[in-house]
């Protein structure tokens, strides 16, 4: 658990500043008979926003019997949420019943961003996978894009068909997901490139993540050990306080990667031979050294000090804003560039934390605004070509990224989690996008609190954040792979 803990610790960053923001939260809110956090902002909104009648407003409790009852009739209850069997690399059209629902919302879409409350959630991965394979055979969506380093997700693309799925797996994606419950991603994934419609692996973070590529196609030894060294120098940066000693180093590191970004033109058909599964290597891996450059040139130097922080010592708080901020910048320009210049004909699925692709992510955590990928999105062509579905949980068990696991609380009064649970499913979804503005579903427009990871709460307008929510009941920490 300590090296996991080390690995990931930098890889938490987000999701630990969120705890210390979402004091903020907290401060604004009373305390129940029973020890659940009450918004009293909301708590009024709920007597006063909605009337159902001119004669009077309704109470809180008027409006949650209403909320209830709408949720109860206007859901979308799925059947499961397992990953289905192929056979013969297809899934039975029946099998897919229960997400024909989806089809009027989705079919239309370029990107469909699928997100999760936490990454520490076994029925997320599980519940992604299915939806996955649904939007892939169904609705024609062709590329996989994760929350992990561009160029590790491409080279591990670039030998799928010659590997088992766990070894695409464990060199493609950070470690939160190497889990038991993504294997059948991956083969999915596999069986597919047999056909004439394979489903593409992509990644858009631009964090190191351990080595990009193998350096073989180089056809230079010493720049090929030279490179690996980098890698592995990098790597221990990011576990660094020291910036004054990361700018010593940064030169020397700035001219391997720049040596290795002039000589791939020139190799680039040993790079095309080396990864021949993958059509667009050439160009995914200028992009990965590129923004490699960019990490090292400046990323690090506004990183580093972060983990003073997360170290428990003192540290300047925007340091953390300033790097999650960047970071988030930098995926939204690699996603935008991905959909642009490499699939520009086809449909792509969006893998990553609800923080990423929410909408408006600067006014979630009523504290110092970042605007975070999916809000720079917003401002983009794809605006209305996309579609962003956050996951919840109700309940049950949670890992977290820096190590550990907790229950989840029970869902707070007037929350996200206890409007969804009402409508008294297992797998819960719900379009808030193109609804009907009624009293039933008010709670959509005004402030609500959810969890982050579980345990730690944020208050947001729904609406303003996704187009839709699908909520499992009970979740279960991951199987993770060794």
């Amino acid at each position: 658990m300590n090296s996991y803990k080390k690995d990931w610790k930098r890889r938490g960053t987000s999701l630990f500043l969120a705890s210390v923001m979402a004091f903020g939260t907290l401060l604004s809110f009373g305390t129940s008979a029973h020890g659940q956090e009450v918004s009293k902002e909301g708590a009024a909104a709920g007597t006063t926003l909605a009337a159902t009648s001119p004669e009077r407003a309704r109470t809180s409790t008027e409006a949650r019997q209403e909320w209830k009852e709408w949720m109860q009739q206007n859901t979308i209850a799925l059947d499961s949420i397992q990953p289905e069997t192929a056979k013969d690399t297809v899934v039975p059209a029946e099998r897919f019943t229960d997400l024909e629902a989806l089809k009027p919302l989705l079919q239309d879409k370029r990107i469909v961003y699928l997100g999760e409350s936490s990454h520490g959630a076994a029925e997320y991965n599980s519940a992604k996978t299915r939806l996955i394979q649904y939007l892939h055979q169904e609705l024609g969506f062709n590329v996989v894009a994760f929350e992990t380093n561009l160029g590790n997700a491409a080279s591990a693309y670039g030998s799928m068909t010659t590997r088992e799925p766990i070894a695409t797996m464990k060199d493609s994606i950070f470690r939160i997901w190497r889990v038991q419950e993504n294997v059948p991603l991956f083969q999915y994934m596999k069986d597919t490139q047999k056909t004439n419609t394979p489903l593409a692996l992509a990644g858009f973070d631009m964090q190191p993540q351990g080595q990009l590529i193998s350096g073989e196609w180089m056809g230079d030894e010493k720049l090929a050990k030279r490179f690996q060294e980098a890698e592995l120098e990098l790597d221990k940066w990011q576990q660094s306080e020291d910036v004054d000693a990361y700018r010593q180093a940064k030169p020397k590191l700035l001219d391997v990667y720049k040596q290795v970004r002039q000589l791939l033109p020139k190799r680039a058909e040993a790079l095309r031979s080396q990864y021949p599964d993958n059509p667009h290597i050439v160009k995914l891996t200028e992009r990965a050294l590129d923004n490699r450059i960019e990490v090292v040139d400046q990323y690090m130097e506004i990183s580093i000090p972060s983990t003073s922080f997360l170290n428990g010592k003192s540290a300047d708080y925007m340091t953390i804003i300033r790097s999650s901020e960047y970071r988030d910048r930098m995926m939204a320009d690699n996603l935008i560039w991905l959909a642009a210049n490499v699939y520009p004909n086809e449909k792509i699925i969006v893998w990553a934390h609800n923080g990423h692709i929410a909408k408006n992510y600067s006014k979630e955590m009523n504290s110092l605004p970042r605007r975070h990928m999916g809000e720079l999105m917003q401002s983009t062509k794809f605006k209305d070509e996309s579609y962003v579905i956050g996951l919840f949980m109700g309940g049950g068990a949670n890992a977290h990224v820096a190590g550990g696991f907790s229950d989840v609380l029970p869902p707070m009064a007037h929350s996200v989690e206890e409007v969804m649970k009402s409508a008294g499913h297992p797998y819960t979804f719900v379009d808030m996008r193109y609804q009907s503005r009624v009293p039933g579903n008010t709670w959509m427009t005004q402030p609500n609190i959810s969890y982050y990871d579980g345990v730690m709460p944020v208050s947001s307008i729904p609406l303003e954040q996704f187009d839709g929510m699908l909520l499992i009941d009970k979740v279960h920490s991951p199987d993770y792979l060794k």
